[in-house]
């Protein structure tokens, strides 16, 4: 069932991104743009190329307010009703109001929650979890909708998920043998980001219904309870996407010079071969180095592309860049060989980077406290 829906008709050409709990850092302006990101736990990020404009459409189901105290419908178009109310919001600029209702996401009281619903003996460490997954789920959410709200012909469509089927889980993670005390009624969404008819970007989660509203407790389809982490695992990463840049031939450029009103055809100037991260004179190893295709089809009055390449995702350990090591520097390589493109990153960057996990490094060491308090 679609929420809402985008239009316009600015036809400017973007880069639009999608993450959950990332924050982009900085670029580098040579062939190979580079965004480097914080994450907690278990992130989304998703790349797509859209134009950006404004959003329209809106629904009466969108006028629940952020101070509502009465129940919404514990059903499917319960959900769309809360959920439609933040996107009117963010998409209207009215970001206290919004920021109250994707508060109205979480748990209200995890800590009790998850004392009524589980074994004592799990539900301090299903606490500490809970803090740590939302940490800035609110954030997200938001700039997911503000990326919406900026897409030319870009809507926001949500409908039901089926339970999951099988037990495979991502690499990492292993199902949980921690249940409820009781049953609980979970409620599955998928949301697709969709451009002109096209979804360009899809995921899912997971939620209770409390107190009259849904609460987020879930990436994917299954509730976080539902997996663990396997030995090894990490729960927060660093990851540095680098995507090659996009730029437009001569024979294009010389052809617009007589004709203003045609568009310009881009190619993707390389592809992505590899990167070193050193932090000093040492280099880091990635948890996870990962070279990604990207393909991109773009038809419109400005732009005309289609094309594809490698992007370049490798993940570090929350510590990789941190004010010990000085220098901190990117090797980037290109499938065409040579010499890298070097990028050293400035001390306001290092810094940056590693103020992007005070949250996260306060939310484990407040989640210990309450543990260790908890015990008899």
């Amino acid at each position: 069932m679609a929420l809402l829906s985008a239009s316009g008709a600015c036809g400017r050409r973007n880069i639009i991104r999608i993450s959950r709990y990332a924050l982009p850092i900085m670029n580098i302006t040579k062939n190979l743009s580079v965004n480097l990101y914080g994450r907690s736990l278990i992130g989304i990020f998703l790349m797509l190329i859209g134009t950006a404009c404004g959003l329209g459409g809106e629904s009466a189901a969108a006028q629940i307010s952020a101070d509502q105290t009465v129940a919404i419908a514990e059903s499917d178009e319960g959900f769309q009703m809360q959920f439609n109310a933040i996107v009117r919001a963010g998409c209207s600029g009215e970001t206290e109001i919004q920021a109250k209702q994707l508060e109205q996401l979480r748990l209200p009281d995890a800590a009790a929650w998850f004392g009524q619903n589980f074994d004592p003996a799990e539900a301090s460490n299903l606490t500490v979890r809970y803090q740590q997954l939302t940490l800035d789920y609110g954030g997200s959410v938001a700039k997911t909708i503000r990326n919406a709200c900026e897409t030319d012909g870009g809507e926001i469509v949500v409908s039901h998920a089926n339970s999951p089927a099988g037990t495979k889980l991502a690499s990492g993670f292993r199902l949980s043998a921690t249940r409820p005390l009781a049953e609980l009624p979970l409620f599955r969404f998928r949301f697709a980001l969709r451009v002109h008819g096209t979804d360009t970007a899809s995921w899912a989660e997971t939620f209770v219904y409390d107190q009259g509203l849904f609460r987020f407790v879930g990436s994917g389809t299954r509730a976080f309870w539902e997996w663990e982490e396997e030995a090894g695992a990490h729960p927060a990463v660093f990851a540095i996407y680098v995507m090659p840049k996009a730029k437009e031939g001569f024979g294009s450029a010389l052809g617009r010079s007589f004709n203003v009103n045609s568009a310009a055809k881009l190619k993707f100037k390389t592809d992505f071969q590899k990167m070193r991260l050193f932090c000093g004179d040492k280099e880091v190893q990635p948890i996870h180095p990962g070279k990604v295709p990207v393909m991109v089809s773009v038809r419109n009055r400005a732009v005309k592309m289609e094309d594809s390449t490698y992007k370049g995702v490798y993940l570090y350990s929350p510590d990789a860049v941190n004010p010990a090591c000085g220098q901190v520097k990117l090797e980037i390589y290109s499938s065409t060989g040579g010499e890298p493109t070097v990028k050293a990153f400035e001390e306001k960057t290092v810094q940056h980077v590693w103020a992007d996990f005070d949250a996260f490094r306060k939310a484990q060491l407040a989640g210990t406290q309450e543990a260790s308090a908890a015990k008899p």
